[in-house]
């Protein structure tokens, strides 16, 4: 129980997004709140329409948005090590 909260330390330094729609029945939006409280280089999107499914309109976007982030983010070390 907890596993992720209880190993959110070994996340150290690694960026990264939570996405949790605010109507999930499934998870609780106060563990992605917890989480990302632990997670310090993370970013919690709480998708105001949507539920558990990534594939609600509201996950969708968020999850292309923090694609996006991360391919430039990638993008701009890249050259860093090539």
């Amino acid at each position: 129980k907890d596993y992720i909260l209880k190993n959110a330390s070994k996340l150290k330094g690694i960026p990264g997004y939570i996405v949790h729609g605010r109507f999930d029945n499934i998870c609780s939006p106060e563990g992605s709140w917890l989480l990302s409280r632990k997670w310090k280089k993370a970013k919690l999107l709480l998708t105001p329409m949507s539920g558990h499914s990534w594939g609600n309109m509201g996950n969708f976007n968020a999850v292309m948005e923090a694609n996006d982030s991360c391919k430039r983010w990638w993008n701009r070390r890249k050259s860093y090590y090539y």
